[in-house]
């Protein structure tokens, strides 16, 4: 199953946890939560490059550790428009995971990790996370009760304008 329960006490403990937190990763305006949440598509803005977990290297060692089926990866120039899922497998050439991970930039490689938040070391990260979220959502919604994490590792150069090939 994708994603993850959250009961009411974890939801509570995050809160707790976030509150307490001296600095968050996440940065939203002041009242984009409230405007945008569960409406329309909005930007966040983010220090994720300065945590250590989001480091290539960490990321890498996630994939490794990760079961295969939840680590997907596809390689060369993919058309914008192209479907995400089936592009996976329609783009993966006969390269593997390690391919990916060992030559990204020549490869031009782009890598899917699906709930990272099932392995050990990045649970609390992602936790960590959800609970910035849950506190920027709380005046509003009552709780979160369920969360699905992805991340997207890529090449610099691995998608193309929207209709080329």
């Amino acid at each position: 199953m994708l994603g993850n329960f959250v009961s009411m006490n974890r939801y509570g403990m995050l809160l707790s946890a976030t509150r307490a937190a001296q600095a968050g990763w996440l940065r939203f305006g002041p009242d984009v939560m409230a405007n945008n949440y569960n409406r329309r598509p909005f930007l966040v803005t983010h220090r994720l490059a300065e945590h250590p977990a989001f480091d290539l290297h960490a990321l890498f060692a996630l994939c490794r550790r990760m079961p295969t089926d939840d680590v997907m990866c596809r390689f060369g120039v993919v058309p914008d428009n192209a479907h995400f899922d089936s592009s996976l497998l329609r783009y993966r050439k006969n390269l593997t995971l390690d391919d990916a991970i060992d030559h990204l930039e020549e490869h031009q490689a782009y890598i899917a990790i699906y709930n990272p938040e099932n392995d050990a070391e990045y649970r609390p990260v992602i936790e960590g996370l959800l609970g910035e979220i849950a506190v920027a959502t709380e005046p509003f919604e009552h709780c979160i009760n369920w969360y699905s994490s992805y991340i997207f590792i890529s090449a610099a150069i691995s998608s193309s304008p929207r209709g080329t090939r």
